[in-house]
């Protein structure tokens, strides 16, 4: 009686095996579509590599099914045998056929898998194979997801001005270099050479991503945003872009040359978006690919709805206020008569962009106004430790007061000494801020008004 019960309990448990290894089978989901996870996604879908995955997938994936269907014939014609010795010799014999060939073609799949998974990292460049759900670190307390076989973008990554990180190997196990760009900071690119993060080249910076041949292999990673790496000269190319402009917004759209900070002050509401200003205010550019300044050609045009005249120089206005032109940042005068419209930057290669165009960001019209603000074209230093002192050089600054952050959040300078008559200087010192990047501007009351400027 025993020795019956034992023998029923192994037909189950081979039963339950089979059973669960057909799931095993179908879990790997072989068919057309397996190849994107069993293959970690790392061939493309033209990729001769990639047909013969799907092959292989298919014929395994058919070859499982008739592997499960003897399993499951093998146990019908057990559990029905009755005691013939025949029968259960038959049963047996195709329960070990079906086990041993689920075996094989489970072995047969995994061997395809890491054979082509290897040609794809090999043969398919740096594409950072990696298992779906997994997470690596790409610096200063970031982390990327595998999805489909392809690490995402850094999440959570905050540097804090400091140096981002230095190597972006996507896997360290593995020999060789597995470059991911999107583990370096946005100011970087990944060398796959040495796999280390270096600095995106600007306007005119080298491109080349192979410097052991003459000829020029250009690489659009290496040039920083709004660039291309120009293969006649192997050199980071492109047109200007502005992504903003300062100061923005505090008039009232039903008089612009009322000043408001809330729909409260407005008669409708108050405009908090829109580049302004009055006649001599500075207004600071943002962008790229600007370039060096070069006298008569680099120029900013405030168009005007068709009566387009060119900004001023700073300098004209306060003589410290030098070097107000570099690749990423302008800051210029507005001129007298100026009409509201778009504004246009033209860099020294007659290369331009306008804030009303579709290359870069739409941005809002300037719109002229008699609201006078203090203005800002330098500070310096442009870096420090907390207390240290800061200089400021612009216009409109006497009695003013400085501050540290954005105009959404931001900290007091400490000591704001704001006191030359002329209010083309002042001074200020550094607040307990937290370390990295931050702008600073100032705040002056004119005209009964709190007014922040560049």
């Amino acid at each position: 009686m025993l020795k019956k019960i034992s023998k029923h309990l192994l037909i189950l448990s081979l039963l339950l095996g089979g059973l669960l290894l057909a799931r095993l089978v179908f879990a790997q989901d072989f068919g057309t579509e397996a190849v994107n996870n069993g293959l970690n996604g790392v061939l493309s879908v033209d990729d001769p590599r990639t047909i013969a995955g799907r092959i292989i997938n298919i014929v395994l994936g058919f070859l499982g099914i008739i592997a499960v269907g003897i399993i499951i014939a093998a146990g019908f014609i057990w559990m029905t045998s009755g005691g013939d010795e025949e029968k259960l010799s038959k049963a047996k014999k195709l329960l070990k056929n079906g086990v041993i060939g689920l075996i094989i073609i489970l072995a047969s799949w995994a061997i395809a898998t890491f054979i082509l998974t290897k040609l794809g990292g090999t043969m398919g460049g740096n594409s950072g194979g990696c298992i779906d759900g997994e997470t690596t670190s790409c610096g200063c307390g970031g982390y990327m997801i595998c999805n489909d076989g392809y690490w995402s973008s850094c999440i959570n990554s905050n540097c804090n001005g400091g140096p981002g990180p230095t190597s972006c190997d996507s896997n360290s196990i593995e020999p060789g270099c597995q470059a991911a760009n999107q583990i370096c900071s946005s100011e970087d690119y990944c060398d796959e050479n040495n796999c280390s993060c270096q600095p995106k080249g600007n306007l005119g910076d080298p491109c080349d991503a192979d410097l052991t041949n003459a000829t020029c292999d250009p690489d659009n990673n290496r040039c920083a945003d709004y660039l291309i790496c120009s293969s006649d000269t192997c050199t980071c190319y492109g047109p200007p872009v502005i992504t903003g402009v300062s100061p923005t917004g505090g008039f009232c759209e039903d008089n612009f040359n009322k000043a408001c900070t809330s729909d409260s002050d407005c008669a409708t509401s108050c405009n908090l978006s829109s580049p302004n200003g009055a006649p001599d205010n500075f207004i600071t550019i943002f962008g790229q690919n600007f370039g060096e300044y070069s006298p008569g050609l680099s120029q900013i045009i405030f168009e005007g709805n068709g009566n387009p005249m060119s900004g001023i120089d700073p300098a004209e206005l306060n003589p410290a206020c030098l070097s107000s032109w570099s690749n990423n940042q302008i800051v210029i005068a507005v001129p007298l008569g100026v009409n509201s419209g778009a504004i246009t930057v033209v860099n020294a290669d007659s290369l331009s962009d306008s804030t009303d165009n579709d290359y870069g960001p739409e941005l809002p019209d300037f719109e002229a106004n008699n609201i006078i603000r203090p203005g800002l074209c330098y500070i310096d230093p442009n870096r420090g430790l907390l207390s240290s002192e800061v200089g400021y050089q612009g216009i409109n600054l006497y009695s003013g007061n400085a501050y540290f952050g954005n105009y959404q959040t931001n900290v007091r300078g400490l000591d704001s000494q704001f006191i030359d008559p002329s209010g083309l200087s002042g001074t200020a010192n550094i607040p307990n801020i937290q370390a990295g990047d931050s702008g600073s501007f100032v705040i002056n009351n004119l005209n009964g008004n709190n007014q922040k400027s560049n």
